[in-house]
């Protein structure tokens, strides 16, 4: 014995005076029909269940008018800061007005009449009563059989904190570079296994150039007699973490300069250098300063 489905028709039938003298029975076995009903239905459940509990902020919406048919906590209590009551069967811009002024309307109906799948990151936003002030966000159709959209599921981070480190972040690197460009130094960057050297053009200037050369090509400025002095400050580097030395640059044109460099190493997750960074600046006027006070001294 098994479970059956059927549509039943019961169609009256009349004589010519308009009596019921019988009746038309019309059935269709749609049990396969039934079964992946409930087998959809089932899987819809499992789905909200899915979305109930996810800790990235999800609304369901419905339709071209973009009815809030579902909202999980996250979105609720970490970016809307609403109750389910509040939103909940609310066509998204009766909920939240403020956002028919942000474009979000837009994007959303695009998503809705086109089938296309939408995303954008650190999109900024502003919720009444919200602190989130921006998101990264995905809408996405969910279809039917025949191609068309039935909801959209709308995907929220909020990366708000992100965007406040990462602003934080580059008003320091402005502090850096005003404070490296006033004091005359020119920083550089040497990945230990590959040999990359990348350098600011203030530390080219140093060597007297312009035009940028290897690390190889740069290191046959260094006068001879210093280069073993710089190989071992190099080599204690990368046993105490700390570079520092000092040497003479001999230019193009034969005449003499010196720089002093100074150098962190940076370690990788294995705890193995594989990175050195640091400054350097000429200290040419220095040294002819101190040569001529021991001249005048002697």
């Amino acid at each position: 014995p098994e479970t059956a489905y059927l549509n039943l028709v019961f169609q009256p039938l009349r004589t010519s005076a308009g009596y019921v003298d019988g009746i038309m029975v019309l059935v269709n076995d749609v049990t396969e029909l039934a079964r992946s009903g409930k087998q959809l239905q089932e899987s819809e459940r499992k789905f909200r269940l899915v979305v109930s509990h996810s800790p990235i902020a999800m609304p369901i919406l419905r339709g071209p008018e973009l009815r809030i048919e579902f909202a999980n906590k996250a979105i609720l209590n970490d970016v809307w800061f609403r109750k389910a009551h509040d939103v909940k069967g609310k066509e998204l811009l009766d909920a939240f007005p403020e956002l028919s002024e942000q474009g979000f309307a837009q994007i959303l109906r695009q998503v809705f009449e086109t089938a296309t799948r939408y995303q954008e990151k650190e999109r900024s936003i502003h919720i009444e009563g919200s602190p989130c002030t921006c998101i990264d966000f995905e809408c996405t159709p969910l279809l039917n059989t025949d191609g068309t959209v039935f909801d959209i599921l709308f995907t929220v981070r909020d990366v708000s904190e992100r965007m406040i480190a990462k602003k934080r972040t580059g008003e320091n690197e402005e502090r850096l570079r005003i404070v490296i460009e006033a004091s005359g130094l020119g920083t550089w960057e040497l990945t230990l296994k590959t040999n990359e050297f990348s350098y600011s053009a203030k530390y080219l200037a140093t060597f007297g150039l312009t035009e940028r050369l290897s690390h190889a090509e740069l290191l046959q400025f260094i006068h001879p007699e210093d280069l073993p002095g710089r190989e071992r400050a190099f080599r204690k580097a990368l046993t105490t973490g700390w570079l520092h030395y000092t040497s003479r640059l001999i230019w193009r044109d034969k005449s003499i300069h010196w720089i002093e460099a100074h150098g962190k190493v940076v370690y990788d997750e294995a705890g193995q250098p594989f990175k050195m960074i640091g400054a350097s600046r000429d200290i040419t006027d220095e040294k002819l300063y101190q040569q001529s006070l021991r001249e005048s001294e002697e």
